[in-house]
């Protein structure tokens, strides 16, 4: 009789028992089909406890082995479908042993035997699923070069690491070492159809060929290739002194434009150093805030055009900052020097010793008849400025009485 029941637990254990390759397979393997087969038997609440643990023999039971708390516990019962939301939770909870082996486990702790046998073949058919893909995934791995074939030591990840404001124009990449310095950045709509390309294209004949000055202008100095306002921002930044802005109908449709002119703006938001230089081109144009502050060249005026070039090419050849480009040489104001006692009384003496026929005397060196005569006119005149104030002095107390 002992033979007979040690063979059918033998043979429960067979059936119930899941291979030991499948145990470490993630509770995700799983397929909706073996979900809702685990789920037909354990959504049915049962009374009953399992004498060894104390735990209900369905979900409840689950969840509470696996760990879940009362409140998590209720949440699952109020979603109608209780053991898949369990199944869910679990496999996404971290803190949590989300295998088949686990789950197998908690089921034998319960001993639902019914579930683990007629589950059985779901869940090893998922997990030998789910092996499949994961091998075929590695199978299907194609990388990008074979490794026979050599490639580049540079590593993929310096690019940005390039100092991409070494090459901006045409004369960069011929002579890098010695940049250019700009007299004027031209800002203008290159895609306009009238007359701004005419009058840039005056602007190279008048301002270039005839007064001598370098202008930037992008559509014809800038390399192709590089990020467009990054370039247009170095350039106005660092490589030009001013920037002529053609205003059009164009012009106030560009974004670019737009873009240099703020830019330029914001370098010198007071105008001291007249680093923007607007050029009207058309009238009847509303002027954009920004530069309504600004002195503007007009070129719309026939009468005007005698004076324009100049006035424009002086504009721009103008100094920044006046007190530093234009050479200032201090005026030297000479050292006071304190006459000695000697020299002093000796000019004094000259002075004093002139005679008719101009003639000069020391004192100090004259005759002994010459010095009493001069030292008798000197008291004489004394005495007559003593009498004299003395006078006025009376005069006016007087009248002063008689004004009491």
């Amino acid at each position: 009789m002992q033979t007979i029941t040690d063979c059918d637990m033998e043979e429960d254990d067979r059936i119930t028992m899941l291979e030991p390759r499948f145990r470490s397979i993630s509770l995700q393997a799983l397929r909706p089909s073996a979900r809702r087969q685990i789920a037909m038997h354990m959504d049915k609440e049962l009374t009953t406890i399992n004498v060894d643990n104390g735990m209900l023999c369905d979900w409840r039971g689950l969840a509470e082995i696996v760990g879940f708390s009362n409140l998590e516990i209720s949440k699952m019962e109020r979603t109608g479908k209780p053991t898949e939301e369990l199944l869910y939770e679990w496999e996404t909870n971290s803190n949590c042993d989300s295998t088949l082996g686990h789950l197998w486990s908690c089921l034998q702790q319960l001993d639902r035997k019914d579930v683990l046998s007629d589950s059985k073949s779901y869940v090893e058919r998922d997990a030998q699923t789910f092996i499949d893909q994961q091998e075929r995934l590695k199978n299907d791995y194609c990388p990008l070069q074979e490794p026979t074939i050599s490639s580049t030591t540079v590593p993929a990840n310096r690019d940005h690491l390039c100092d991409e404001t070494r090459y901006l124009t045409i004369h960069d990449s011929e002579n890098p070492d010695n940049p250019i310095i700009y007299d004027a950045f031209v800002c203008y709509n290159p895609d306009a159809e009238g007359k701004d390309g005419y009058f840039v294209q005056q602007c190279i004949k008048q301002l270039e060929h005839k007064h001598g000055l370098k202008l930037c202008i992008p559509i014809r100095d800038c390399l192709a290739g590089g990020a467009k306002y990054m370039m247009d921002a170095e350039l106005i930044k660092a490589r030009c002194r001013r920037m002529v802005i053609v205003i059009s109908h164009e012009f106030l449709l560009s974004q670019d434009c737009d873009f240099q002119v703020k830019f330029a703006q914001s370098l010198a938001p007071g105008a001291r150093k007249k680093r923007l230089i607007p050029v009207l081109l058309e009238d009847r144009l509303k002027i954009p805030d920004i530069l309504r502050h600004v002195t503007i060249c007009d070129y719309t005026k026939p009468d005007l055009m005698e004076w324009f070039w100049d006035r424009l090419a002086s504009s721009i050849r103008a100094p920044l900052d006046p007190e530093q480009e234009l050479s200032f040489v201090p005026r030297k104001i000479p050292e006071r020097k304190e006459l000695s006692d000697s020299s002093s009384m000796e000019k004094l003496n000259t002075s004093s010793g002139q005679g008719k026929n101009n003639s000069r005397i020391p004192l100090s060196k004259s005759s002994p008849e010459l010095k009493k005569s001069t030292h008798e006119r000197i008291e004489k005149k004394t005495s007559s400025w003593t009498f004299l104030s003395s006078k006025r002095s009376s005069t006016e107390s007087s009248s002063s009485v008689d004004f009491l």
